[in-house]
């Protein structure tokens, strides 16, 4: 059901409910016009195969969200491999905008565009791949460790003589697990630049390795979803802006992936 500026579309929509249904509705459509929101007006109520909520529960959702978030997460390419997965927008949340915690991805509602909107869900996204999908079936040893190993002694110690050039970006530099969401992320959008500047570097090439032999085989291989070319240093994957219309040919692969990890 969707919140429009006609009343008369909404009231038609009513009309087909039960009389307390409708007055349920009604009373929460009065609740979330009325949230101030940082810069919102209340768009859409959607339902999707994957449970989104909105934190507080009296806000609602920021402008552009529902579109973005609908577009990418209502086809079946998700419904079949991450029915479960819960995915709350923080109205609130300035910092960090992404995070992932016992498989549930929570996203600042402050992001202005669907494409730094989807790049940090996919950062996210990463993080399940890395600490629950590639774990599953019992696998000893951790699949990722081998990624891991790359370029960490420990989770927030580098080995010796590992230059800057061996990551994704600046932020891959912070700690394993930020390495392995940012070079999946990387992978996905920007392959063509990932494969050029892995041919410089020997742990470069052995992280894009990893990903095209143990996670997304011949899928994204030669993307280059960039608007401009990607800056010789970067701090933050997800920062580069995308093309548009681009947002549901990536999660379709994606889901497919995933699909074959579980």
């Amino acid at each position: 059901m969707f919140i429009q500026d006609s009343a008369e579309s909404r009231n038609q929509a009513l009309a087909t409910l039960e009389n307390n249904k409708a007055q349920q509705i009604n009373q929460k459509i009065g609740e979330l016009v009325q949230y101030p929101t940082f810069e919102s007006e209340v768009t859409t109520i959607f339902q999707t195969p994957v449970m989104v909520n909105i934190k507080p529960q009296t806000a609602g959702m920021p402008r552009g969200y529902s579109e973005g978030i609908d577009s990418v997460l209502t086809g079946t390419y998700f419904r079949e491999v991450l029915w479960a997965f819960p995915l709350t927008i923080d109205v609130d949340r300035v910092s960090p905008r992404g995070q992932m915690s016992n498989e549930s991805v929570t996203l600042s509602g402050r992001m202005k565009s669907s494409s730094e909107m989807a790049k940090v869900l996919v950062h996210e996204l990463g993080h399940m791949v890395d600490i629950y999908f590639l774990r599953k079936k019992g696998k000893i040893p951790d699949p990722s460790s081998d990624f891991y190993a790359l370029s960490w002694s420990e989770s927030t110690v580098m080995r010796p003589v590992i230059s800057a050039r061996s990551f994704a970006s600046g932020y891959a530099a912070t700690n394993q697990y930020e390495d392995f969401a940012e070079a999946f992320t990387l992978y996905i959008f920007h392959n063509t630049t990932f494969a050029a500047r892995a041919k410089n570097n020997y742990i470069l090439q052995q992280k894009y390795d990893f990903f095209r032999n143990r996670v997304f085989g011949d899928y994204f291989l030669g993307t280059n979803f960039e608007q401009n070319s990607l800056p010789e240093s970067l701090w933050d994957v997800t920062k580069i802006a995308i093309k548009p219309d681009t947002l549901k040919q990536i999660f379709m692969s994606l889901g497919l992936v995933i699909r074959t990890l579980g």
